[in-house]
This record gives C-alpha cells, sequence and structure tokens, in this order.
C-alpha cells in the first residue's frame, strides 16, 4: 500500500526486506579463510584516496540528510 502524495512529495519510508532468509550475527572477517583473494582487494581499496568522492557528498555530520 502506498501513501498517497503531498505537497511536498510522497514520504520518504523504508519497507521490510520480507525475503531476508536469516539475521546472523557474524562478522565477514570470519567468512573468508586468512589467504583468500578478496582480502586483497580489499587492502587495494582501503589504499585508495576517495577523498575526491567524499567531497560530493552533500550529506554532511550536524546537518539533516540521509547518508550516502
Amino acid at each position: 500500500m502506498t501513501e498517497p502524495a503531498r505537497a511536498g512529495g510522497a514520504a520518504r519510508v523504508m519497507s521490510p526486506q520480507r525475503n531476508q532468509v536469516e539475521l546472523r550475527p557474524v562478522d565477514l572477517d570470519s567468512l573468508l579463510a586468512h589467504d583468500h583473494a578478496a582480502r586483497t582487494v580489499w587492502a587495494f581499496v582501503q589504499a585508495l584516496d576517495l577523498a575526491p568522492l567524499y567531497a560530493r557528498i552533500k550529506s554532511v555530520a550536524g546537518r539533516g540528510g540521509a547518508p550516502a
């Protein structure tokens, strides 16, 4: 069921994910073997300078807006 549109547009709401199979309290790190290739990719990505991308995000701490 959708909400009727308002003067400023439709209300932004989050819907439940009813097809979610399970919720497990597990960290992603423990799911990969210590020598898994994904760890090499992760190390590469962590070394990237993402400052130019973060500079374009308009939602900042102390002001309204959803996180990017």
